[in-house]
């Protein structure tokens, strides 16, 4: 399925939110002497995206929806959906929903280290 540039502009908005945030925290951090912190905790960024496109995966597990809901989901009659990022939002289905589950088990293993980082084991 080909990006559009609105899905595109998202993903890398995305993506550098979590470097805008994390050098924000850091540069106010250095300007508030450690005495003065009181009681605050730092609270540590952790940022983790799907491997997978969410919107081209439940695009294809759309046509074993139920009839009705392909219709109102396809803009009233066409031919394909007009977004599959929104069906993701929306999708209940039980396989697209084991192989959802599957897909953030298999990628929360590569990131293990940086997980047991953040939680400090």
């Amino acid at each position: 399925m080909d990006s559009t540039p609105l899905r595109e502009l998202l993903q890398r908005a995305f993506l550098s939110q979590g470097n805008v945030i994390g050098g924000i925290r850091k540069n106010l951090l250095e300007q508030i002497p450690e005495e003065q912190h009181d009681d605050r905790h730092v609270v540590y960024l952790f940022a983790m995206r799907p491997s997978e496109d969410l919107g081209e995966l439940a695009g294809g597990f759309e046509p074993e929806l139920p009839y009705m809901f392909r219709y109102l989901f396809r803009g009233l009659g066409t031919r394909e959906t007009s977004s599959p990022d929104w069906l993701s939002m929306v999708m209940f289905d039980p396989n697209y929903l084991t192989h959802l589950v599957k897909l953030g088990e298999n990628d929360a293993d590569k990131q293990t280290g940086a997980i047991m980082e953040l939680m400090n084991f």
